[in-house]
């Protein structure tokens, strides 16, 4: 137990240390001063933050691990709403390069740079961008029916206004939309509809194997 504790004492001196030389780098305003930096993760945090507050991707390509470049890259591209910076995203990183298409796509308000995307990430971009901009037409965008009822939900989430709902496609669709809005299934504002069921009925919100958020449910 003594040598688990003295290791977590060593352990939180050592950050602390590195964590002092890529602020002290920081405050220099000179990115040559993160080389100076012994250890990796601490010239990848100073490279990477350099990197944002410069703008300066050439500033990421100095970072080892690719977490942290992905991430440096990504603060980049959506600040200049640059979106070829996210194609420099190691190929080996969907996730990594769809977060950064999505970002960009908020920043710039333009759903249009999600069609580089493919299926799913594609309608989350373009479910971020109606959510960013509070624009429910952007969910028109959104072929899959269950899909694009989950944009107006959201939507309708957001600005806690029900009468987005009516543009779901399916009664049970339309009840938990409602319900994200803050009104009852009659479109009453409520605190609460945890005390009525949604339609059981299939017909009323039933499941289509090829979009993944068809029959819409409870998970706001």
């Amino acid at each position: 137990m003594a040598r688990i504790l003295l290791a977590v004492v060593l352990l939180s001196l050592f950050s602390c240390c590195v964590d002092w030389e890529v602020d002290e780098a920081l405050e220099t305003n000179d990115p040559k001063a993160c080389e100076k930096i012994e250890y990796d993760y601490g010239r990848d945090d100073c490279f990477s933050n350099f990197g944002a507050k410069l703008n300066d991707p050439k500033m990421c390509y100095r970072v080892v691990e690719n977490y942290k470049r992905t991430s440096c890259l990504t603060k980049i591209a959506a600040s200049t709403k640059t979106v070829a910076l996210c194609g420099d995203i190691s190929t080996s990183d969907d996730t990594g390069r769809n977060l950064c298409v999505t970002k960009v796509a908020e920043a710039a308000g333009d759903a249009g740079l999600c069609d580089d995307l493919d299926d799913y990430p594609r309608i989350q971009c373009i479910r971020s961008v109606a959510s960013a901009l509070g624009d429910e037409s952007i969910c028109l965008k959104i072929d899959y029916g269950g899909s694009r009822d989950e944009c107006y939900k959201r939507l309708a989430g957001d600005k806690q206004d029900p009468s987005l709902c009516e543009k779901v496609s399916t009664e049970k669709g339309k009840y938990w939309c409602r319900a994200a809005a803050g009104a009852s299934p009659s479109g009453t504002t409520v605190t609460t509809v945890a005390g009525n069921l949604p339609p059981t009925d299939p017909a009323a919100g039933g499941f289509d194997p090829e979009d993944p958020d068809s029959g819409i449910g409870g998970t706001f």
